[in-house]
């Protein structure tokens, strides 16, 4: 089985078309899966969309958090409910703003590797950002790769990537960052215990509406990144 946790914020609006999305792609690969939705105490109608799809889809279970902690904190509350042997983190705009045919390729590297990352930036990688959000993104790399020399990444913060289910749970335990900088933190983490991690290429268009804070969300990265730099290096 394949387990696919993904958090959720203040999505309502294509909540519920993001879900349909992602469960028709998956039906056509005839896969065995489940999906755990954790709600990261929205305050739209988020979880009510959540646990209606709960009601209408057997495969769908969900977590709920009364009140906003995190990215990272929605999905360390997922580890105990994982029944796959093969973990997929995704988050909730990606269904359609990605194309799903890395889904395969995600899990069959985890054959080889622990970790795998959908990553914007390799070679033959496809994506479209808004301008001001690839600035932040190109200074935020220029500082991982110089901070964290010997962690050969690319794109620490995408929003999907597979992990074998015991990785994605002994790692998450250790973790301490419960927001946006929970990717960085688990990766470093992975990296310093000699784990395997890959990169593939990703097709991606940002979306035009997100429910992230561009401007507090590059502020805790960037004071985490020094944090990690006095804790991991």
């Amino acid at each position: 089985m394949i387990s696919f946790v993904i958090p959720i914020y203040n999505c309502g609006d294509k909540l519920e078309k993001n879900i349909i999305h992602l469960v028709d792609y998956l039906n056509k690969l005839h896969l065995n899966y489940e999906l755990i939705l954790s709600d990261d105490g929205s305050i739209d109608n988020s979880f009510e969309i959540i646990k209606n799809l709960a009601k209408t889809l057997t495969w769908v279970r969900f977590v709920h958090c009364k009140k906003n902690k995190g990215r990272g904190h929605a999905l360390k509350l997922t580890s105990g409910l994982i029944n796959g042997s093969k973990v997929i983190f995704m988050d909730a705009d990606m269904p359609l703003t990605t194309d799903l045919t890395i889904i395969s390729d995600l899990i069959s590297r985890l054959d080889q590797f622990d970790v795998v990352i959908g990553s914007r930036f390799l070679p033959q990688s496809k994506i479209k950002r808004r301008v001001h959000r690839d600035l932040f993104s190109k200074l935020y790399r220029f500082l991982v790769r110089f901070l964290f020399p010997n962690l050969n990444i690319l794109d620490c913060d995408v929003g999907i990537k597979a992990f074998k289910k015991k990785v994605f749970v002994k790692i998450n335990k250790k973790t301490r960052c419960d927001r946006w900088s929970w990717d960085l933190e688990f990766l470093l983490l992975a990296n310093n215990r000699g784990l395997l991690i890959k990169e593939i290429p990703l097709i991606w268009d940002e979306p035009s509406e997100s429910s992230l804070n561009i401007f507090s969300a590059s502020f805790e990265q960037l004071f985490y990144l020094f944090v990690f730099r006095m804790k991991y290096f």
